[in-house]
């Protein structure tokens, strides 16, 4: 069977019917009959289709609430509705002139004495010259309200009617299933502005390009986080992130991004998801700055690969002046190495002993040099799965006094430390100071 709802209307207001139609109470009334009558009438001819009728007092909330559901009563007397066969009577801020909880309260005033209330179903059509249609339509709900219009992305005159996104999604991010899909709010933003040639503004609640982004330092550190923390089978606990953007269709890539008001947080959140990188702390201390500083040079926000960049070329320094060519390792009480350095161009072998690696290479550096190292901080991961993985370390050295970082790339995990500290090396004033 076909159905179909049909909509009358008839604006009930103070203004209009003093200064559009001049007509007084009973007047309108005997239009709002006459359209229900009609329709009845013309419903009667097609007996196949399902119908379902709809009166909407226009500009109810300028109108007496007392002779709105007056008027409203004497169209359900004409359509006769029941339980099993309802009709709507739609009450429209048709301009919103008051608070939201002003509107609910006349809905709830409407509802407690309208005729017929089990047979019929009380709508709301909010409009947002206030700015709050979408926070009236819920408060109407709370008050009585059996149903909500609204228009996709908020679309009508002036400033638009009630966005039945935003709405829907209000009620979903409580738990509360509105039964619209809102899996592909691209495809939706591309409906509408195909349809309107109107922009959806990028901070549109819930569905705006900006809406999953932070820029914040603050912000971007409590995201990364909660992040971490978040496991797939708990309930959504993420700072700043009211609900999972992957639910309509949305991905991590852009929650994160980072310009010049960003902190560490956003940069190390970007070079870990797209590198694998996890900076400890130190090391985010030492490559904020030159993040920040390139995105003011930029005048924009900075991307991942950006940040990647410089964070290579001004840390991974293994190469000039100083190269490690080859080590031995020799493991007995302690560690013994045996290293062949490039320096300035010339193969130099020096030899250490320690506790590790890393320490038989500092003491074989100050052996050969006289320059003592003193390994400040050290940090090491895999920057993927499987044996072949390549691994990232990152130094922290007091060379001279002076606080110096490294950071070198290898298959071999050795190779990698030591790198890191020649990285470090190469950084240093000492080393320059040689180099000259």
């Amino acid at each position: 069977m076909k159905r179909a709802i049909v909509h009358v209307y008839n604006s009930t207001s103070t203004v209009q019917r003093e200064r559009v139609f001049n007509k007084d109470c009973d007047g309108i009334t005997a239009i709002a009959v006459q359209g229900a009558k009609w329709v009845k009438e013309g419903a009667e001819a097609y007996p196949d289709t399902e119908w379902k009728f709809q009166y909407s007092p226009e500009s109810f909330t300028g109108t007496e609430i007392d002779y709105a559901v007056e008027v409203c009563d004497a169209v359900i007397d004409v359509w006769q509705p029941t339980p099993e066969r309802p009709c709507i009577i739609n009450l429209p801020s048709t301009v919103e002139n008051t608070t939201p909880n002003i509107f609910a309260d006349q809905i709830e005033y409407f509802c407690n004495r309208v005729s017929k209330r089990d047979s019929i179903e009380i709508s709301v059509h909010t409009h947002n010259d206030r700015g709050c249609a979408v926070a009236a339509a819920e408060l109407a709900v709370l008050a009585g309200a059996d149903r909500v219009e609204g228009t996709l992305m908020g679309n009508g005159e002036r400033t638009g009617n009630m966005d039945i996104v935003t709405m829907a999604m209000n009620l979903y991010s409580q738990g509360v299933d509105p039964e619209l899909d809102l899996s592909n709010p691209d495809e939706m933003i591309a409906v509408y502005t195909e349809c309107t040639q109107m922009p959806v503004h990028p901070r549109h609640p819930w569905v705006g390009e900006l809406v999953y982004t932070a820029f914040s330092g603050s912000h971007q550190d409590a995201i990364q986080k909660c992040l971490h923390r978040q496991q797939p089978d708990e309930h959504w606990q993420v700072a700043y992130l009211p609900i999972d953007p992957k639910d309509i269709g949305r991905s991590y890539e852009a929650v994160i991004r980072v310009n010049s008001q960003s902190g560490k947080g956003g940069m190390s959140f970007l070079l870990e998801r797209d590198y694998g990188i996890r900076l400890p702390r130190w090391m985010q201390l030492e490559l904020s700055p030159l993040v920040q500083k390139a995105s003011e040079a930029k005048g924009k926000e900075i991307t991942s690969a950006e940040i990647y960049q410089l964070f290579c070329d001004n840390f991974v320094a293994d190469a000039d002046p100083v190269q490690l060519k080859s080590y031995r390792i020799e493991s007995e009480e302690g560690e013994r190495i045996s290293a062949d350095v490039i320096f300035n161009g010339e193969v130099r072998t020096i030899t250490g002993e320690g506790d590790g690696a890393i320490s038989a290479f500092a003491d074989a550096w100050q052996r050969a040099t006289g320059d003592s190292i003193n390994v400040v901080d050290y940090s090491e991961h895999a920057l993927g799965e499987g044996s072949d993985a390549e691994a990232i370390t990152y130094v922290q050295l007091n060379v001279g006094g002076e606080r110096v970082v490294g950071v070198a790339f290898d298959s071999d995990t050795v190779s990698a430390s030591l790198n890191a500290i020649i990285s470090a090396m190469n950084r240093s004033a000492v080393i320059r100071e040689h180099a000259a």
